[in-house]
C-alpha cells in the first residue's frame, strides 16, 4: 500500500515538474512580440522633427528645414538597412557619412546655441544607448553562466 502511494505521489511530482517546464517554455516564448511595422522615413522625419521643435525651439522656418534634413536622414538609413552590406565596416562607414552630412546640414540651420544644445542632447541619448546596451550584455551573460551552472555537475558544458 505505501509503496502505491509513493509511486502515485513520484508520477504526480514528475507531472507536475513537466507541466512546469512545458509552461515556463510556453511563456518565454509568447514574451517575444511580433514584430511591428517600420515606420516611414516621413513618420520619422516628422516625429523627430516636432521633438527637436519644442527642445530646440526652432522658428517656423527653421522647422520646414529640419524636417527636410530628417526626412533625408530617414530615407538614408532606410537605404542602408535596405540594402545587402555583407560587410559591416562599410556599411558603418555609410551610416558616419550620413551622421556627418545632417549635422553640417544642422549647422547651417541652427544657430550656435540651439547646435550645441541639440549636439548635448544627442550625446546623452548616445550614453544612455551605450548603458542600455551594456547591462542587455550582461544580463545576457549571466543567463548564460547560470543556465550553464545548472547542468549536473555544475560545471557546465567545459570548452
Amino acid at each position: 500500500m505505501n509503496k502505491q502511494i509513493l509511486r502515485a505521489a513520484g508520477q504526480t511530482c514528475l507531472m507536475l515538474w513537466i507541466t512546469v517546464i512545458a509552461g515556463t517554455t510556453t511563456v518565454i516564448g509568447q514574451r517575444a512580440s511580433p514584430k511591428l511595422p517600420r515606420w516611414s522615413a516621413e513618420q520619422k522625419a516628422r516625429k523627430l522633427s516636432i521633438r527637436q521643435s519644442h527642445e530646440l525651439h526652432l522658428t517656423k522656418l527653421q522647422q520646414q528645414k529640419i524636417l527636410v534634413i530628417n526626412r533625408d536622414y530617414a530615407l538614408g538609413i532606410d537605404e542602408l538597412r535596405a540594402g545587402s552590406a555583407p560587410d559591416s565596416r562599410g556599411r558603418m562607414e555609410k551610416l558616419k557619412a550620413l551622421h556627418e552630412q545632417r549635422d553640417e546640414k544642422y549647422r547651417q540651420v541652427l544657430d550656435a546655441g540651439q547646435f550645441k544644445h541639440w549636439n548635448d542632447l544627442e550625446m546623452a541619448q548616445r550614453e544612455k544607448l551605450k548603458s542600455y546596451k551594456a547591462k542587455r550584455r550582461k544580463k545576457i551573460l549571466n543567463e548564460e553562466k547560470s543556465a550553464s551552472d545548472s547542468l549536473p555537475g555544475g560545471k557546465g558544458i567545459p570548452k
